[in-house]
């Protein structure tokens, strides 16, 4: 009862809708933007685009995100999470090198050369023209992720969103409205979620324009500056009845 939630938020005048720079082969085009690091579940990622691909070709994913695994002491062992702990996998020898190495292996071994990017970091300044020449951002966490900020940001620019069911996200994403909730790593679910917006373009555009519209009135920076001056007023309401 002493605790209230302050959202970070999100510049909807920088991050919105506009015209799609690049062709990309007529191919629709997934995005994934954050740490290229096991408890982001890249990997979940790579088995639902195999799957994804025994359907249909006409899509690209793009990976963007720099390289390096976050230590495992900050995410596996603080946990009892069987999920998280079975990331475990995925480190020895050098963090920085061993999860990105597994996933080029995945590659390779899942035939997903001509449908699978790394373009590693990309400028905060630029990143926005990347989600607004997407078709969906997905963001494929296996732990409890605490936030999303690529799925406020992707929504801001009207673009659908694909997340799992792991810490803040479902709080961000109105299911069947601004995107989809999928089952944490569950390559089969992520894969049919992905299948149904790729078949589906009315879809999109309304979760699209549902999420701009989530965005503005929930993670705006006049929202967030509001809600937060509130908490500050009735602090000081508090302290000055005391």
């Amino acid at each position: 009862s002493r605790c209230e939630t302050v959202l970070n938020g999100v510049d909807e005048n920088k991050y919105q809708p506009g015209i799609r720079n690049r062709d990309y082969d007529g191919r629709h085009r997934i995005l994934f933007v954050n740490r290229v690091s096991p408890e982001k579940g890249v990997h979940v990622l790579l088995e639902a685009i195999a799957i994804v691909q025994h359907t249909r070709s006409d899509f690209i994913v793009d990976i963007i995100g720099g390289q390096g695994a976050c230590p495992k002491p900050y995410i596996i062992d603080v946990t009892d999470d069987p999920i998280v702990k079975r990331l475990s996998r995925f480190y020895g020898g050098r963090r920085e090198e061993v999860y990105f190495r597994v996933l080029q292996e995945q590659v390779q071994r899942l035939g997903l050369k001509n449908h699978v990017r790394f373009l590693g970091e990309v400028p905060h300044s630029t990143i926005h023209q990347e989600y607004i020449n997407s078709d969906i951002l997905i963001s494929s966490s296996v732990w409890n992720e605490p936030f999303g900020m690529s799925l406020i940001e992707a929504m801001s620019c009207g673009v659908p969103v694909i997340a799992t069911r792991s810490g803040a996200m479902p709080e961000i994403v109105e299911d069947g409205v601004t995107g989809l909730i999928v089952e944490r790593d569950n390559p089969e679910d992520l894969a049919q979620a992905i299948l149904r917006l790729l078949g589906d373009k009315e879809l999109r555009e309304s979760m699209g324009q549902a999420g701009r519209r989530r965005v503005i009135c929930r993670y705006s920076w006049d929202c967030v500056v509001n809600r937060l001056e509130e908490f500050y007023r009735l602090i000081c309401n508090r302290e000055g009845a005391k």
